[in-house]
């Protein structure tokens, strides 16, 4: 990764996808035809960062805030049974939340100051930014140990690209409406506490939780969450990789993703 990072960086912004490209390409004997997509990916990434109009989703509920990549079927939401990781993870519902309940704390930081209402979405991140959190791990041992078996490279959950989190949403709080950063992954919820009068809308469509069980969508749909009951409600929030990604496609997102935030905190 580190050296990735520095290859991203020695030139040009604009240029930095493609000199991560002919570098994974060298390194997988990819071929030409292998990477494709990934050098459209990159000249979307290139005119983005050079400030031009990029393709935008026919939906005008999908906005990415980032980027919006070809190849993918534009859908708020997908069927859980799509990806049979999801099947996992409901099975050890029980479990997942016998931990919670057993060795939550009350002082989970906010998921992001000023983002909901009154402070009242907050969150213990098993994997943040791509980076896992050895902390969270040793409280929920047996919810980590599920989650990472199905992490990395090959896994299904795209932990290493985004937020693995238990998502904690108070009494009368409410998660304004919002779009993704960009499509090359889905948002998984697997509902663990859910009391009644709360709920989320992805696009033109509003959903409930069912204990136990999960819902896939494409968070570059604006979607918003509320819960209007007295009690807390407890999702467990995923990241999937959205159907068809390769493997070398995978790393490059990674440490792009990776790069792009460096440069944003000024430190790229």
């Amino acid at each position: 990764m580190s050296d990735l990072l520095q290859v991203a960086g020695t030139g040009p912004r604009p240029e930095a996808g493609f000199r991560v490209l002919e570098v994974l390409r060298s390194r997988h004997g990819a071929t030409a035809s292998d990477v494709a997509r990934l050098r459209r990916w990159s000249g979307l990434l290139a005119a983005r960062l050079r400030g031009e109009v990029t393709a935008r989703p026919a939906d005008p509920w999908q906005r990415p805030t980032i980027l919006y990549l070809d190849g993918f079927e534009d859908r708020a939401w997908h069927r859980p049974e799509e990806y049979p990781v999801t099947t996992l993870l409901e099975d050890a519902a029980g479990t997942i939340r016998a931990e919670l309940v057993d060795r939550t704390r009350a002082d989970w930081p906010e998921y992001r100051a000023g983002v909901a209402e009154d402070g009242k979405w907050r969150a213990c991140w098993f994997y943040r930014h791509g980076l896992r959190l050895r902390e969270t791990a040793a409280l929920y041992p047996r919810t980590a140990a599920l989650l990472d078996a199905h992490s990395g490279p090959g896994g299904a959950l795209a932990s290493t690209l985004g937020d693995v989190f238990l998502s904690r949403l108070e009494p009368g709080g409410r998660i304004p409406a919002h779009n993704g950063l960009c499509n090359i992954s889905l948002v998984g919820h697997l509902a663990l506490v859910v009391p009644e009068r709360c709920g989320i809308r992805v696009g033109a469509e509003s959903r409930v939780w069912q204990e136990g069980k999960s819902l896939v969508f494409d968070d570059t749909f604006e979607h918003e969450c509320w819960n209007e009951s007295n009690a807390d409600r407890y999702v467990l929030v995923f990241a999937l990789w959205q159907e068809g990604v390769r493997p070398i496609e995978r790393e490059f997102i990674r440490v792009m993703t990776r790069w792009l935030n460096d440069v944003m905190a000024g430190t790229g």
